[in-house]
């Protein structure tokens, strides 16, 4: 499989020195696709090298959730939720086949990544997770069972801490996952002799970010208990 650099997104930190202090907690992060000026443009794209060439759309929109533990140096997506507009697949049969509008997730299960403290409030991290990629389109002519396929891809990043707030860290987070996989050619007329379409797929994404400490168990209990307290009041 080939790689590509990691992207990165260097910002000074001005508040490193506390941040430190306050790292040895894993914290929640809770990130929503960057569409300032100075952000440069999410998209996903499938290559089909010579068979169909590079086929690409933009984001319209991307949120997930990561588990980051800056003491055991782990990383780990809680959720993710992805929009993405239509792509053309090559046909060798005929005209090019609309995808329609494709909706991403992510398969829970994914065991903990890696997180690299580079030592200018960056850090870089590596997930192995498995996308769920939802077509809007009819695509049982390239072999997709129903409408979804699930592609497993390595994700890699970049996570820049700009400011802490008391328990709270405000950023950027950049990734990129990607990996190589196959379908089939809709020439295909014999599934024993299949022919097969490879490709390479990969997704860009620009965050901004805010994280929170993870509650302990016991806090968890008070602010449950706090909260039945106050609809009581209120009813």
């Amino acid at each position: 499989m080939r790689r590509f650099p990691r992207i990165a997104v260097a910002v000074a930190v001005t508040t490193l020195g506390s941040f430190t202090t306050a790292s040895a907690v894993p914290y929640i992060l809770t990130a929503e696709q960057d569409f300032s000026a100075q952000a440069p443009e999410s998209s996903f794209s499938l290559d089909f090298f010579d068979q169909g060439g590079l086929r690409d759309s933009t984001i319209s929109s991307t949120s997930f959730g990561m588990e980051i533990d800056f003491d055991a140096g782990s990383a780990k997506f809680t959720n993710y939720s992805q929009q993405i507009g239509s792509i053309l697949l090559p046909n060798s049969t005929g005209a090019d086949v609309e995808t329609g509008p494709i909706t991403v997730s992510i398969i829970p299960g994914s065991e903990p990544g890696r997180l690299v403290d580079n030592g200018d409030g960056t850090f870089d991290f590596e997930t192995e997770d498995i996308y769920e990629i939802t077509f809007t389109n009819d695509l049982s002519a390239y072999g997709f069972p129903g409408q979804s396929v699930e592609l497993p891809s390595v994700s890699t990043g970049t996570i820049t801490v700009e400011e802490l707030r008391g328990n709270v860290l405000e950023g950027t987070a950049s990734m990129r996952w990607e990996d190589e996989s196959v379908m089939l050619d809709p020439s295909t007329t014999d599934i024993n002799n299949p022919i097969l379409l490879p490709f390479h797929y990969r997704c860009d994404i620009y965050t901004v970010f805010q994280a929170v400490v993870v509650p302990e168990p016991a806090s968890i209990v008070l602010l449950a208990f706090g909260a039945t307290v106050v609809l009581r009041r209120r009813s």
